[in-house]
């Protein structure tokens, strides 16, 4: 698995599902072709170099799409927040201090 950075960048707000959906149908591909190198794996027998190599193989992916998943939570709660503080600003109520 290659090494990760953290990127951060501003879409405009109709383009934020666009993204999620793009950002969810890249994880979808990486579990299908996770499905694919599964399939592959020898149960004749099972104890076998190239099984070994497989599983790892599947398991860098499975960590890859589990750090999209991630990402996409993350890039959730955000909107979720932002979306609950724009209603409150909306409302004209003024949220009450964070305490120190």
């Amino acid at each position: 698995m290659g090494q990760k950075v953290r990127i951060q960048y501003n879409i405009e707000l109709e383009e934020f599902q666009p993204e999620i959906l793009r950002l969810l149908q890249k994880a979808f591909q990486e579990l299908n072709q996770i499905t694919d190198i599964v399939n592959t794996i020898s149960t004749e027998p099972v104890a076998t170099l190239e099984n070994i190599q497989t599983i790892n193989e599947a398991r860098g992916k499975m960590a890859t799409t589990d750090y999209m998943f991630q990402d996409i939570v993350q890039l959730l709660g955000a909107y979720v927040s932002f979306k609950a503080e724009a209603a409150t600003d909306a409302d004209g109520d003024v949220p009450p201090p964070e305490p120190e």
